[in-house]
């Protein structure tokens, strides 16, 4: 068995190259990562316009259920828990036998929406909204 004590290894072959796949990938990482944060962050924004979008919706349609049963005399006393669509949302009304104050509450996981209503109703069985707010 041969020992070689001083023998030299040539380590200069192959080091530009593999320098500069090295460099060529961070580049192209870069390039990419630059070319896909523009289209996650759309997508987060998408999320969210039709989540906000939604919790209105869903405060209206609890709005327009209390309006129709004020209007058919089957309008509840205390708070009452709705699910439209999956989507639970609270109505509170308050008032006299004539005049309501009709509010609808939506909370959900990103956006929460309050409607209030204040109606009136004729001797015909007219419902007229006074005033309609959002907050």
């Amino acid at each position: 068995m041969r020992i070689y004590k001083n023998k030299k290894i040539n380590f200069k072959n192959g080091q530009i190259m593999l320098l500069t796949a090295i460099f060529f990938m961070t580049f192209a990482l870069t390039i990419c990562l630059g070319f896909i944060n523009p289209i996650i962050e759309q997508a987060k924004i998408s999320a969210n316009y039709w989540s906000s979008k939604n919790s209105y919706y869903v405060a209206e349609s609890g709005i327009e259920e209390s309006l129709y049963r004020f209007k058919k005399d089957d309008i509840f006393d205390e708070d009452q828990d709705f699910t439209i669509n999956g989507l639970s949302v609270l109505i509170y009304p308050s008032g006299t036998e004539d005049l309501k104050i009709l509010r609808s509450k939506y909370i959900g996981s990103l956006y929460k929406k309050e409607m209030i209503v204040n109606a009136k109703k004729d001797e015909d069985n007219k419902v007229t909204i006074i005033d309609w707010r959002e907050n």
